[in-house]
């Protein structure tokens, strides 16, 4: 009996483990993925790579990294398919926070995908600086003579972190059992032993999304992905007071809806035959806005949109609308942010409006919206009053801003120490001794940095000793780019480039990946 008993136990188990790895790692993922760009960022990251493979005839480039990663780098604009002598093709491996220890345990996967180049690209801040604190007489983990790594902290911390718990909890507790408290493992095993207890945290966000773009009005969405205006969009939808965009006629009529901030607020559209229609709400809240092809043209039958193009536009359906909204209403009331230089909106646009496309797997195709874009209109005055504002003030109150501001303290800690490598930064060592033996090659590149930052510590005892630490280990293949961008209108924040920032950073890389192929350092 005992024996039947140990033998049905066992089948049951191993028919629930079988369940959940085609249920919930296999068959979730076909589930068409159209969440948007820097939303659900671990289904997405999970997504992504599951998809994402380099195919043995073509040269593959990797980029590795956190989000200093994937707001530096455009793998479209890096690619050089049509290079005479050495065409390649890069993507991006990366998620929010991403150290070199989470690296580490996605090597055999970042291997699996048969890159011929990986190029890690990092900011001093993936090195997780928040765990150093001054030294201590009971110091252990000491990295300098003034400093200690609390490797406690760094333990407790890491493995509840997202990648701990979500993609290699049972590794994570092999590696540190013995440092690990016995409820750390049982909730680490627990995330192990079925993936349905991994993914339910974001097991809903793919369908929802899915659900709103086909089903629903897009009202509720977290990036707006419809016809863009042509002077540019928040990234939540919201416009400014005047602007204009291509919409599509279906059979005739075009229909979509509008959030109304204000009540009595007057919407006037003009059509491209001249005339305008006013659409008056006298209430705040979700609208729908109505118009049919009769005020389209003229009564002879005037194209949609005069010019060259006339008439590839009317057998698309597609015409341009001019919006001027009677009201205007304060960013810091439409979006609850009171920190930053305040601007006027006009309206907010459904997800999808004036378009019909319904894109599918985007989440790392980046937008380019007026968050970022504003700063080129700005004077360096204006931008470092905004930046302040953003970034510093008030700063002790808000949580989002705690790493932020810890990070900008640790960099002035050590900056006149001298440098001796942490357990994040040996990590690098490990993942280039792993790749080489996979003839990988590895470059390390680290990433610009903004100038309002990087003085508080580039040129101190410990960066000049991290650049050299970088450079031997590399054996030639370290490139410093930290000083790189010397406009801080270049980044939104200390190490996050705006779009135009990565286009400039992205032609650097695309010469670095050219010179290493033309070296024949790529086919080692």
């Amino acid at each position: 009996m005992k024996r039947k008993i140990l033998i049905i136990s066992f089948g049951v188990i191993l028919l629930l483990k079988a369940s959940d790895w085609i249920l919930f790692d296999r068959l979730y993922f076909k589930f068409p993925n159209e969440t948007e760009w820097d939303t659900s960022p671990w289904y997405n990251f999970l997504d992504y790579t599951k998809k994402l493979r380099f195919s043995e005839e073509e040269t593959g480039v990797l980029f590795v990294g956190s989000s200093v990663a994937l707001y530096s780098t455009l793998p479209h604009l890096i690619s050089d398919p049509n290079h005479s002598e050495h065409p390649f093709r890069a993507d991006i491996y990366s998620h929010v926070a991403m150290a070199p220890t989470d690296v580490k345990y996605y090597l055999d996967d970042i291997i699996s995908k048969k890159p011929k180049i990986v190029v890690y690209v990092f900011n001093p801040a993936d090195f997780q600086m928040e765990f150093i604190t001054p030294k201590t007489d009971d110091s252990i983990g000491n990295i300098s003579e003034e400093l200690n790594y609390d490797y406690s902290e760094w333990l407790d911390h890491f493995s509840w972190r997202h990648p701990a718990r979500l993609i290699y909890p049972n590794q994570f507790v092999l590696d540190y059992f013995g440092d690990l408290s016995r409820n750390q493992i049982y909730r680490l095993w627990g995330k192990g032993f079925l993936y349905i207890n991994r993914y339910r945290e974001f097991f809903w966000d793919s369908i929802f999304a899915y659900i709103e773009r086909h089903f629903r009005r897009g009202r509720s969405f977290h990036i707006y992905t419809g016809s863009e205006p042509k002077e540019g969009i928040w990234q939540h939808g919201w416009t400014l007071p005047e602007f204009s965009l291509n919409c599509e006629l279906v059979d005739g009529v075009w229909k979509d809806s509008v959030y109304i901030p204000q009540s009595d607020t007057e919407i006037t559209i003009e059509f491209p035959s001249g005339k305008r229609q006013n659409f008056n709400f006298t209430k705040t809240g979700w609208q729908t806005i109505k118009i049919d092809d009769s005020l389209l043209g003229d009564e002879s039958g005037e194209n949609l949109n005069s010019g060259e193009d006339a008439s590839q536009d009317q057998k698309s359906g597609e015409v341009t609308l001019k919006f001027s909204i009677s009201k205007s209403y304060s960013s810091r009331y439409a979006e609850n942010k009171p920190y930053g230089k305040e601007y006027e909106y006009g309206i907010r646009l459904s997800q999808n409006f004036c378009s019909s496309k319904r894109l599918r797997d985007f989440s790392y195709i980046r937008p380019n919206f007026l968050e970022e874009s504003r700063f080129r209109n700005m004077s360096l005055e204006e931008y470092r009053k905004d930046y302040f504002e953003r970034i510093y003030r008030d700063n002790e109150k808000r949580p989002e801003l705690t790493r932020m501001k810890s990070l900008s303290e640790k960099k002035e800690m050590i900056a006149d120490t001298d440098f001796l490598p942490w357990s994040e930064i040996n990590r690098f060592r490990e993942i280039q001794d792993r790749l080489e033996k996979e003839s990988i090659l590895f470059l390390m590149v680290m990433s610009p940095e903004n100038p309002i930052e990087l003085k508080k510590y580039r040129g101190g005892r410990w960066y000049n000793g991290m650049l050299d630490y970088f450079g031997e280990l590399s054996g030639g293949h370290f490139f410093d780019y930290g000083n790189f961008l010397k406009d801080e209108r270049d980044f939104s924040d200390p190490h996050h480039l705006t779009y135009e920032g990565a286009v400039k950073f992205s032609a650097e890389l695309k010469g670095i990946i050219s010179r290493e192929l033309e070296q024949g350092e790529g086919h080692e």
